[in-house]
Formats: C-alpha cells, structure tokens, sequence
C-alpha cells in the first residue's frame, strides 16, 4: 500500500494543478489590463467627458507664457510686437496682416515666439493624452481581466491533463 502511495503523489505532481493555473492566470489577466493599449473607442468616449477641462489648461498655458512676456521689464522689439498683435488682432488674417506689416527680421522673431507658445500649449496637451491614457486604463473592468485570464490558464490546464493522462495511458499500453 505505501508503493501506491508514492506512486499515486508522483503521478499527481506531473499534472498542473488548476488553483495554481487559475492564479496564474488572474495575475496574467491584470497585468493585461495595464499593458493593453488604450483603443480609440475607449479615449474618445473620456476625451469627450474631459475635452472642456483639457481645453482649458491648454488655453492657460499659453495665456500664462503670453502674460510672462507682457510682464517682463524689458521686451524687445519682437516681443512688443507679438504683444500688439496678440491685443490688436482678432481674426487669423488680422494677425496675418500684422506680420506682413512688420520688418523681415522683426517679424521672424514674432513667429519664434508664436511658436514658442504653441509649443508649450502642445506639451501640456501630450500630458493631458497620458492623464487621460492612465484614466482609461484604471477605468477598465478588472473583474473582466482577470476572470478571462484565468478561464483560459484553467481551459489551458484542462486541455493539458487530458493530453497527459491520455500520452500516460498509451504508454503504458506499449508496455
């Protein structure tokens, strides 16, 4: 009888065992959750509850670099410039305008700045994007993670020790 015993634990051991699997699995399916990327469905659908928020940071973030260059003791000349044309001109073609009326030089100096600003209004976009890649991601069903993480190692586990028990049994058949 303690033959069988032995023989009967070392059988056992070679076969995976479905609660080991099945937290596999789990850990497998939330780790998924975090590593999955965002699909557009899923950032649209936030971006649409956040979109006035994030317009709102990109809008002080240029006002906050406009108001730096307003504020500052001395401008120069293409900063003096930039402030008129930001105070006096309302439309894309006023602005326009503006800068065609200005010296060559002058007037590329205007566009740096413009483009400085915009710059810094696009970086505060990009992290607004990772803010909201992050919400998503914490947002998203776990309990669907880690139920479909851990059906399919059990699934996999079953199939195993249906093979292994089937490759045992024609083994010893053969012998």
């Amino acid at each position: 009888m303690a033959v069988e015993a032995i023989q009967l634990n070392k059988h056992e051991s070679k076969r995976m065992s479905y609660i080991q699997s099945g937290l596999i699995g789990a850990a497998g399916g939330y780790a998924l959750k975090q590593f999955l990327p965002v699909t557009r469905v899923e950032k649209q659908v936030k971006k649409d509850e956040f979109f006035s928020e994030f317009k709102n940071n990109v809008k002080r973030a240029k006002t906050k670099q406009i108001e730096a260059i307003r504020n500052s003791a001395e401008k120069t000349v293409a900063q003096d410039s930039f402030i008129k044309m930001i105070d006096g001109a309302k439309t894309k073609s006023d602005k326009l305008k503006f800068l065609k009326s200005l010296d060559a030089s002058v007037a590329k100096e205007v566009k740096n700045i413009i483009s400085i600003v915009n710059n810094g209004a696009k970086e505060v976009k990009l992290f607004n994007e990772k803010i909201l890649t992050g919400v998503v991601k914490q947002i998203r069903p776990t309990k669907t993670f880690v139920a479909t993480g851990a059906s399919f190692t059990l699934a996999t586990a079953f199939v195993y020790n249906i093979l292994r028990k089937i490759s045992e049994e024609r083994s010893k058949e053969q012998d």
